[in-house]
């Protein structure tokens, strides 16, 4: 009986553990001057197992010249989740360099019902910085990768997102995003929707 009792847990904490690696990717090549700050909202509408939405609010700061902090907190379809990162874009787009080229580092907490679980992911992305009439278009692809871990266990996942962020020339402190994200191992799938206000101090 106890051998029985100790599979259903470990496959309970595996399934769990799929659902929860849900982090969405909703960043850009932008990196704030010392002055600004980003405020965001954004909801994760999720297509797999998980059902549901999940809201979030997020704050992103400048570092340095090549890197921002990120801060964010949601819930939703799961009770809650923490999170924060730092987003680094050593290539900017120009003459030498045709795309923008970086990386966001990120760790967060998550609790699921009665389970705690802690994600760790680096995401490689590349964009590109496109005008259009009303404004510029930064169309981008990223390939999130990570640990999650729930109670003692560990389980690599990934994921494939696309998306882009929208800028209108009319509300130029305001930025509209807009991603897939697709399994690729122990993830989720989603759409997801994002409103950006730069501020500055």
């Amino acid at each position: 009986m106890k051998i029985v009792n100790t599979i259903v847990i470990l496959a309970a904490a595996f399934f769990s553990i799929k659902a929860m690696a849900f982090g969405s990717f909703q960043n850009s090549s932008n990196i704030l001057k010392g002055n600004e700050y980003d405020l965001s909202a954004s909801g994760q509408f999720f297509s797999s197992d998980r059902k549901g939405a999940h809201l979030m609010g997020t704050m992103d700061l400048p570092f340095s010249n090549t890197t921002n902090l990120r801060f964010h907190a949601g819930a939703g379809s799961f009770d809650y989740a923490l999170g924060a990162g730092l987003k680094w874009v050593p290539h900017m787009e120009d003459e030498r360099h045709p795309f923008n080229l970086g990386a966001v580092f990120s760790t967060e907490y998550a609790r699921d019902s009665s389970l705690d679980a802690f994600l760790f992911r680096a995401t490689p992305f590349i964009s590109k910085n496109l005008t259009w009439e009303n404004g510029y278009l930064e169309p981008y692809v990223a390939l999130p990768l990570g640990m999650i871990a729930v109670d003692s266990t560990a389980r690599f996942h990934s994921q494939f997102v696309v998306g882009t962020r929208v800028n209108f020339e009319e509300l130029n402190y305001m930025y509209f995003s807009i991603e897939g994200g697709f399994e690729v191992k122990n993830s989720d799938s989603y759409i997801a929707l994002m409103t950006t206000i730069q501020l500055r101090k």
